[in-house]
């Protein structure tokens, strides 16, 4: 191929890249106002903001996390600080929040070129310069790669794939030389610095380096550098686990890379392959007796951790409730799918491929990987673009060979070939896989921002703000960022403190028990977008038995699928959640003998225009006190306005053997009087929103005792 034409190409494939990220996001976000894609871009977009306006400086503790004891972010700094650094250079030193957020949307769209070239290198280096052209097209619009690379998608996920690809293109190139493995050991650091799962792309470079025929001198330089690399940020680590944690860069993946170190060392040292093995067994058996715990803990993260069983991307390729679902393959990938196998056998055959078994060892593996895990297709996408790349240069070489108007039909028999396998994924493709949040959430947490009293400290957050919101743990993320509250529980999960005190709270089957968590975290709000689901997730969390909560019914669903149907029982219903995103907190009878109590000290203050979110305020409450009748009924009435809403909130109560009684209401009157109901005797009177707030007793004049 001649140089002109592949720099065209290549031109004519990042550009196209670009415009299917860039333009559907960009005009959402003109349209709507809403920037990021997902929870975790939001947080990635709070620490690019700090990064860029305290640039060098990049605060690893965040009070707003998981407040009001503040957490340390889990994720390794590097990806949100190139882009802070990024910002601050084109704002010249104090660039704008607007300028921030637009860099930081179109932040991913940067990794895709890098990942477009490596991709067109790899292919080029192992097939040929066709097979890679072919492949970084095909990848520039597969959706395994474009739904984690939008513009506003600004997450690390696409950054993983980069880290893997240019681990993968320096162990390729890498020669008995010095300067080889300088290269890959930035690589294998810049990676950890993105992401610490990157030690997975670290471990297979060093699985690769042990099992290759070649023996290198200078292999153990490539994770002598990488530990270099990471240890700054591993000395003192603070995260939940200790020391030794899956969580951000502490001093496990410092042994895991001493240990890599260790093993190609040994290679080059010992000849004899009896030995090698046994003593590397020695090793890596010593070393996991070591660092049993910690490693347990780690694979039970995906494995078996409640938190995580609940999280989508975390689950199978072949998402499985009882049958085999390929929807999520058809797609992100479409059908060459389930035939990738099939080119992995004629890569082996195919003696004209250079370095066969590294592309083969590379493609089960990181296919393996994306089989288990969904989230995976990140990593796995550019290998899949690549043997697609390599099948379809085959039939091209195929249909060329053949003489006469047969040979004009190869282009034809391309298109016919890519339609087949891409069908399935333009039948309901969409460049932009969904915008998080909604535009009704998404106003929300606005209102959050707007109406309730500012926090301080959000760009400085190793102070502590004055108060919290509390709410389901997917929120945590768009509350901080959206509206600049701090989160009492936030999308890091277990992996930060406060997840089961929020599950805790969900479950609460008392207003007390509540109430002590809203006072034990200082959290003003609560933010509800009910779910029953919630009631099950936070179960699950605790170790809790579901059916105590519901009656659970197998069923079968749409087309004969397996699944359940799931109804609430009384403890159910009694949970605090429920009683406040279902009953808004008003007292209800269920049937005749069950009654749920109001609450008392959570007022709404917000809700949607679908009514399934709503906002509520923890106070003090108003208590109204006075003196009748013994055992006399005692009724109180406050009509409540709100703008999608109004409904009268009420309690009621008989008096005590001597005739006492106290009320206490979470409400104020504000156009309307609220109504005291004492037995046949109606009291209409004003209750002040100081008296709400600071919790005075309101004496009323009372009708006069009957005999």
């Amino acid at each position: 191929m001649k140089p002109r034409l592949r720099y065209v190409l290549l031109f004519v494939i990042l550009l196209i890249a670009f415009s299917i990220r860039f333009f559907p996001g960009f005009l959402n976000h003109l349209n709507l106002g809403i920037t990021f894609i997902g929870p975790d871009p939001y947080y990635h977009a709070r620490r690019i903001l700090l990064t860029a306006q305290h640039f060098p400086h990049l605060p690893t503790f965040d009070y707003y996390l998981s407040y009001p004891a503040g957490a340390y972010c889990i994720w390794p700094p590097f990806f949100d600080f190139l882009c802070g650094a990024i910002a601050f250079v084109i704002g010249l030193g104090s660039p704008s929040i607007g300028l921030i957020e637009f860099i930081a949307a179109l932040y991913p769209i940067f990794f895709v070129f890098l990942i477009l070239i490596l991709t067109y290198l790899i292919g080029k280096e192992i097939f040929n310069e066709y097979a890679g052209i072919t492949a970084a097209a095909i990848l520039a619009i597969l959706p395994a790669s474009t739904r984690i690379s939008d513009f506003g998608y600004t997450d690390h996920h696409i950054a993983e794939a980069f880290s893997l690809l240019l681990m993968c293109y320096f162990t390729l190139k890498a020669k008995d030389d010095l300067k080889s493995f300088l290269w890959l050991g930035l690589s294998v650091g810049l990676g950890l610095l993105f992401w610490q799962g990157s030690i997975v792309f670290a471990g297979i470079v060093c699985l690769y380096l042990f099992v290759a025929k070649m023996r290198y001198k200078y292999a153990f330089v490539a994770f002598l550098i990488s530990i270099a690399m990471i240890l700054p940020f591993s000395i003192g680590s603070k995260y939940i686990g200790g020391y030794f944690t899956h969580i951000g860069l502490s001093y496990m993946y410092i042994c895991l890379l001493g240990l890599a170190c260790s093993i190609v060392l040994l290679k080059y040292f010992v000849v004899n392959k009896k030995i090698l093995f046994v003593a590397t067994g020695v090793i890596v058996a010593v070393f996991i007796l070591l660092l049993l715990p910690q490693l347990r803990t780690a694979l039970n993260f995906v494995t078996k951790n409640e938190w995580t069983k609940t999280i989508v991307e975390l689950q199978p390729l072949f998402l499985k409730s009882g049958y085999i679902e390929t929807v999520a393959i058809n797609s992100i990938y479409g059908r060459f799918y389930y035939l990738w196998p099939v080119a992995i056998i004629l890569v082996a055959i195919d003696r004209e491929v250079k370095r066969r078994f590294y592309f083969i060892y590379l493609a089960i593996l990181i296919g393996f990987l994306n089989f288990v895990v969904i989230k995976y297709s990140a990593w796995f996408s550019p290998f899949y673009a690549l043997m697609l790349g390599y099948f379809l240069y085959l039939v091209y070489t195929i249909v060329n060979r053949l003489r006469g108007k047969l040979n004009m039909l190869k282009f034809a028999v391309i298109g016919i070939i890519l339609f087949v396998i891409f069908q399935p994924v333009f039948a309901s493709f969409s460049f932009q896989f969904g915008t998080l949040p909604p535009p009704e959430i998404y106003a929300s947490f606005e209102w959050l921002r707007d109406s309730t009293e500012t926090t301080s400290y959000f760009t400085d957050p190793t102070k502590q703000p004055e108060y919290g919101v509390i709410s389901f743990w997917h929120n945590g993320h768009y509350i901080i960022y959206i509206s600049r509250r701090p989160a009492v529980v936030t999308n890091f999960g277990a992996d930060a403190p406060n997840f089961d005190i929020s599950n805790e709270f969900i479950l609460s089957q008392t207003e007390e028990e509540a109430n002590r968590i809203l006072r034990d975290y200082n959290a003003r709000y609560i933010y509800c977008d009910y779910s029953p689901g919630y009631i099950r997730f936070a179960a699950r969390y605790l170790n809790r038995d579901v059916r105590e909560y519901f009656d659970v019914y197998h069923t079968k669903m749409e087309m004969g699928v397996p699944g359940s149907a799931m109804f609430l029982k009384e403890k159910g219903v009694r949970t605090f959640y429920y009683r406040l995103s279902r009953f808004y907190g008003c007292g209800v009878y269920l049937h005749d003998s069950i009654y749920i109590e109001p609450i008392r000290h959570s007022r709404l203050v917000y809700v949607s225009s679908s009514r399934v979110i709503k906002i509520f305020e923890f106070v003090k409450g108003a208590t109204i006190k006075g003196t009748i009748n013994p055992h006399a009924p005692v009724m109180l009435e406050v009509p409540v306005s709100l703008p999608n809403m109004n409904f009268v909130w009420s309690d009621s109560l008989l008096s005590d053997e001597y005739g006492n009684f106290l009320i206490t209401c979470p409400y104020s009157t504000d156009t309307s009087l609220a109504r005291l109901v004492v037995k046949n005797d109606t009291i209409l009177t004003t209750i002040l929103e100081e008296s709400v707030l600071t919790g005075d007793t309101l004496i009323l004049p009372l009708p006069p005792k009957r005999q």
